[in-house]
């Protein structure tokens, strides 16, 4: 007896949770941090150094604002910045 394969849209052409999270995944404009070491425990004053990359997957360039922060377990800001910057078409581009 073959399984059915799990859908992302029910039968009557309601979207699922799964649906969701692959639209995101797939968004023509994206914000990333690349922390390889995320998983790792840190030392004790060592400086964090986290990248941030936007990806422009749209056929012209766009002119952005974007503001990073870090915040702690109870939701107050310990850090933020703010970038300004261009990513071409179709491209990448690390901002910090």
């Amino acid at each position: 007896m073959a399984r059915d394969p799990v859908g992302i849209i029910d039968y009557f052409r309601v979207p699922k949770m799964s649906y969701y999270a692959v639209k995101s995944a797939q968004a023509r404009l994206a914000l990333n941090f690349a922390y390889e070491e995320a998983l790792e425990s840190q030392v004790s004053g060592k400086r964090l150094e986290i990248s941030a990359w936007v990806i422009n997957d749209y056929p012209q360039e766009l002119a952005l604002e974007v503001r990073c922060a870090i915040r702690n377990l109870s939701g107050r800001v310990i850090w933020s910045k703010d970038f300004n910057t261009v990513v071409p078409a179709d491209s990448k581009k690390q901002i910090a």
